[in-house]
């Protein structure tokens, strides 16, 4: 009961310690640290890491916590395998004796000194018992158990132990171990695992040690195994030493147990920057990022006493220094991971100090002025320049003096360090006032008009006296005009340049011009017209102009109160064109107006109104009536028609059967269409008439299709979809025109034959007569007897009647709806006098003539019996069917040629005349 217990606690323990395998949490490093990776579970596990990519960095992969440096993010996995506490192996610590749970090649030897022999074995607590040279005393067990002691043999592959387990688990790895421990210091026991006849593994060699017990094990996948023979074979050969014993042999289930963790690897940012060695005071110095980490990271810049332009986070930057003297830039990144200090070093250099100024900074046109150039500044020397200095008497001296200026002019003094190639500048603008007579600006507002429109031309002079004079001509010539008015108003009738002289009293300028174009108004070439059509036909409005430069149509649907702009859709296109196509039309849209806005640089114009008018005309129905005729009749089909209305012409094409029926002509044509016209090819009917007014016929026939029916059948007279009609709108109404379908019936046909069966007969046959009609065509077959009109006896055909009294003409005809046929005649001849006849000699030897011996008769008996005897009077034939002959055998054999004697007994009737009853006794021969 306790060890029941105990494997459910061990089981419980199991099932603990797989639940707790544990790789531990994922987690994150920089590039070049190391971290201890954190693995649980159970200590009775072995464990294993493994990684993707492969890390040879693992410090120990047999531990749960080992250290690692990846260089990329990397997956680790821990295997842990655990051995099953389960022993499947009974008496594996050999406690219950030799209790038979195993065999042994070798012999069982107990007892004292019982393994004097080689391949023996006892089992036993002293080895020194069971041989005197023996060593060992302690199991491996608990120390004071049983063990295995051996003396082995000389011979490989022997097994020492062996057992076998059932209910091994299919696809499973097991743990095969046992402990060995040497009884003889001399040629220690070589040992081998072996399962189900297989050697597993690599032997394995005892301590040289007596009585140090160590373990071995293999492993071992059961494929498709049920039952394991586990065995240890002895693979030592030598006969001298080769003592071991044996102890605590188990065979385990082997589990495996998996999990995993991530450690990602980061990338240290760089922060590297450029950043100029050296700067002027007054410079902006721009500093560039150009290391490794993205926008969002965090930039930790030291930019000590710099004033910060622009720029923020990665940057760039631009800075300026208020001092001079060397300064130090720093950077340092973070990105998950911080980057190393940065740090650049900048020397800042002093600018020099500049400034100008003028003795008078406006003077009047044509004087000079002095200007003044101060710098300061170390450590020097300095020099300085002057731009422009061409207007400078003397540019190398600080105060020149400037040439005579006519225009105002600005000066800078740039001073120049030349030990630390730093620059400063002033400017300075001196003013010139006044000047030579001077046309600062000619221009037309607007230089652009409309014919029509007006324009004023503005002219500003400067300079000279300032008593000025214009002079005004134009090209083409036309305006003509001279005064001090500094803007004049034209009206120009045509694109015209305008020529201005101007004088001052003193001088006088050239002539300058300016050009007013003049746009022309637009002018509409093309009106659009109204339209009318069907509905679903298409509408077409155009339009044409002169001077404009785009197209706007609009539509009206209140009659003209107001209009809309209209864009290309699924009803109109060409909107913004001269061509405006209406498609799609219904009759909602009957009255709708179009216009279009011709726009041009000057007065948009609009066109004249169109009017769409849409129309439905009502569909025109015609056609022709079914008829039944009968073959060679005449077929006169005639046409109606409805909603013929304002026709001015027509088209039809009929079609008809010509293999039945024969087209005659059109007759009967009414009087308002009186100029028709037709004519026919093979097996179409072309009919054809035009007029130039059009012609309104009230519902009714118009005309009259005539045909000849040749043959019996179905003939169809159809129109072709292409058949046509058009009123004098210039429409094609619908047209709906009807087929006709002509039965023709063919006509009776008279029997070819008639058959009586029989058709002749005794006066004392009681039976039918069948009457059959052969040939002939028709709805009904009428039978009469005595006369073609005679009695009429019945129409079916067959025919079957009783047999008549007398002699009696049949006859036959046909009748249907187009007439009845003459008659075809049979006679059934009725004779008084009864035949009957036997013959007195028959040859039976197969020529098919007269091979048979019986009687004749005219007719069938009322009673017939036959008996014929041999010349010993033996009755060898006998019938009573007056139709059945002797073929001259008797039981099958040939009879003897020979006299034979017949007797034949007959009545005509049962009763009434002619049943007397009749006996013929007569001799037959026989012949072959």
């Amino acid at each position: 009961m306790k060890k029941y217990y105990l494997i459910i606690f061990l089981s419980l323990i199991a099932y603990y310690a797989k639940c707790q395998i544990d790789a531990g949490p994922d987690s994150t490093i920089c590039i070049g640290e190391t971290i201890m990776l954190q693995g649980s579970g159970p200590g009775m596990y072995s464990y294993t890491w493994t990684s993707v990519p492969d890390d040879p960095t693992i410090s120990d992969p047999n531990i749960l916590t080992p250290t690692v440096s990846p260089i990329d993010t990397t997956v680790y996995t821990l295997e842990a395998r655990s051995v099953s506490l389960i022993n499947l192996v009974s008496n594996g610590d050999f406690e219950q004796g030799n209790n038979g749970d195993f065999t042994s090649e070798y012999t069982y030897s107990p007892g004292a000194n019982g393994l004097w022999n080689e391949g023996t074995y006892a089992i036993t607590a002293d080895a020194s018992f069971n041989h005197d040279n023996f060593f060992c005393d302690n199991d491996h067990t608990s120390g004071s158990g049983n063990f295995m002691a051996v003396n082995g043999a000389g011979q490989a592959n022997v097994v020492v132990w062996s057992t076998t387990i059932t209910g091994i688990t299919q696809d499973t790895e097991y743990e095969f171990s046992t402990w060995v421990a040497s009884l003889s210091p001399i040629s220690p026991a070589i040992l081998q695992f072996k399962i189900n006849g297989e050697l597993l593994g690599s032997p394995f060699t005892a301590s040289n040690f007596t009585c140090l017990w160590k373990r071995f094990f293999e492993t071992w996948n059961s494929g498709n195994s049920t039952s394991a023979t586990i065995s240890i074979v002895n693979q030592n050969t030598a006969t001298n030493g080769n003592d071991f014993s044996l102890d605590d042999i188990n065979f385990n289930a082997v589990s495996y147990f998996y999990d995993e963790c991530t450690v990602n690897v980061r990338d240290i940012p760089t922060s590297t920057f450029d950043l100029v060695s050296e700067s002027c005071s007054l410079d902006t110095v721009t500093v560039t990022y150009t290391g490794t980490a993205s926008a969002s990271a965090i930039y930790n810049w030291g930019f000590g006493s710099a004033n910060i332009i622009t720029g923020s986070g990665q940057g760039p930057y631009e800075l300026t220094w208020n001092t001079s003297g060397l300064k130090t830039i720093s950077l340092m990144v973070e990105e998950g991971c911080e980057s190393v200090l940065t740090s650049h070093n900048i020397n800042v250099k002093q600018s020099p100090e500049s400034q100008l100024t003028a003795d008078a900074t406006s003077i009047p046109y044509g004087t000079t002025t002095t200007l003044h150039g101060f710098m300061d500044g170390s450590p020097g020397p300095l020099d300085f320049q002057w731009i422009p200095d061409n207007l400078l008497q003397d540019p190398l001296s600080q105060d020149p003096q400037t040439i005579t200026l006519e225009n105002s002019a600005l000066f800078t003094f740039e001073v120049i360090d030349q030990s630390s190639l730093c620059s400063n500048w002033d400017t300075l603008t001196i003013n010139v006032t006044g000047g030579p007579l001077t046309i600062l600006s000619l221009e037309a507002l607007p230089d652009t008009i409309c014919l029509g429109d007006n324009s004023d031309i503005q002219i500003n002079i400067e300079g000279g006296s300032g008593s000025y004079t214009s002079t005004w001509t134009s090209d083409p010539p036309g305006y003509n005009h001279s005064g001090s008015e500094t803007t004049i108003n034209v009206q120009p009738s045509e694109t015209t340049t305008y020529y201005v002289e101007v004088t001052d009293g003193f001088a006088t300028l050239p002539s300058e011009s300016i050009k007013i174009v003049v746009i022309p108004l637009v002018e509409i070439l093309l009106q659009p017209s109204d339209t009318l059509i069907e509905p679903g036909d298409i509408a077409i409005f155009e339009v044409d102009g002169l001077n404009n430069h785009s197209f706007q149509w609009q539509l009206s649907t209140d009659d003209g109160l107001s209009w809309n702009d209209i864009n290309d859709n699924t009803y109109y296109s060409g909107t913004t064109t001269n061509t405006l196509t209406v498609s799609n039309t219904t009759i909602e849209m009957n009255s709708y107006l179009f216009r279009c806005l011709l726009d041009g640089r000057c007065s948009p114009l609009f066109s004249n109104e169109a009017l769409l008018k849409v129309s439905l005309s009502p569909e025109v129905i015609g056609g022709l009536e079914d008829i039944t005729v009968c073959e060679n009749e005449t077929v006169s089909l005639a046409f109606s028609i409805t909603n013929f209305i304002v026709i001015d012409s027509l088209n039809f094409i009929a079609t008809f059967d010509n293999s039945i029926t024969s087209f005659v002509d059109i007759s009967d044509i009414n009087n308002s269409i009186s100029s028709l016209q037709y004519y026919t090819s093979n097996d179409s009917i072309y009919i054809l008439w035009k007029d130039n007014i059009g012609q309104t016929i009230e519902d009714s026939k118009i005309f009259t299709i005539n045909f000849i029916a040749d043959a019996a059948g179905i003939a169809e007279i159809d129109f072709s979809n292409n058949s046509i009609i058009r009123n004098n709108s210039g429409f094609y109404p619908p047209l709906s025109l009807n087929s006709s379908t002509v039965v023709i019936n063919p006509l009776p046909q008279i029997p070819d034959q008639i058959i009586a069966t029989p058709d002749s007969l005794n006066i004392l046959d009681e039976i039918n007569i069948t009457l059959e009609a052969i040939g002939g065509l028709g709805d009904e077959l009428v039978w009469t007897n005595e006369s073609c009109d005679g009695n009429i006896i019945g129409n079916s055909n067959p025919l079957v009647i009783y047999r008549p009294e007398e002699t009696t003409n049949y006859y036959a005809k046909y009748e249907n709806q187009c007439g009845i046929t003459d008659c075809e005649t049979v006679k059934v001849q009725i004779s008084e006098q009864f035949i009957f006849a036997i013959p007195n000699a028959f040859s039976p030897n197969g020529d098919e003539l007269n091979d048979n011996f019986g009687v004749f008769s005219s007719g069938n008996l009322a009673f017939f019996e036959m008996n014929i005897f041999d010349r010993w009077g033996q009755l060898i034939f006998s019938t009573n069917d007056q139709n059945e002959k002797w073929d001259g055998k008797i039981n099958g054999k040939s009879a003897p040629v020979g006299v034979y004697v017949y007797k034949v007994n007959y009545q005509f009737k049962d009763e009434g005349i002619n049943s007397e009853k009749q006996k013929h006794t007569g001799t037959l021969t026989l012949l072959r």
